[in-house]
């Protein structure tokens, strides 16, 4: 009798941490994907951003997100902060609680220049779900942009 249940107990710590090691992996490259996702997404609005054009009518910008989305395969939304916009998948403008990422823009001044700047913020998402306790717990990522003319 007590081998079996130092045997059941051996057999219950071993599946604890592959369990554990499995949801450290999934987190790991989920955190990963939204890492790339917003480097990407800096990437294209500092090649579609200059002039001061308004991201939100931009084909090209919504060509190119909707390209580095599917190339990475993010499929995680999230909800965007006050005072950040929000865009779906598509590049579009999502005024729901359902954004692939998140975008603000920020005004700076530069007095050795006489010139006024700005950059870009950028959120992106990953979640960590862990399906045994029910627990879902959603995480961001933020990131700027060089600043912009």
């Amino acid at each position: 009798m007590k081998n079996a249940f130092s045997g059941t107990m051996l057999f219950m710590l071993v599946i604890f941490f592959i369990v554990l090691f499995t949801g450290y992996i999934c987190l790991s490259i989920n955190h990963t994907r939204a890492f790339n996702v917003k480097n990407s997404l800096i990437r294209v609005i500092e090649r579609n951003g200059a002039g001061n054009i308004d991201l939100k009518d931009n084909d090209n910008f919504k060509d190119e997100v909707k390209q580095e989305l599917a190339d990475i395969g993010y499929r995680t939304d999230g909800k965007c902060d006050a005072g950040w916009t929000g865009f779906d998948k598509e590049g579009n403008e999502s005024t729901d609680t359902k954004a692939a990422f998140c975008l603000r823009k920020v005004n700076i001044t530069n007095s050795t220049l006489n010139k006024s700047m700005y950059y870009y913020q950028v959120q992106t998402f990953y979640h960590l779900d862990v399906p045994i306790i029910n627990l879902i717990v959603n995480l961001s990522i933020k990131g700027d942009t060089k600043p912009l003319l």
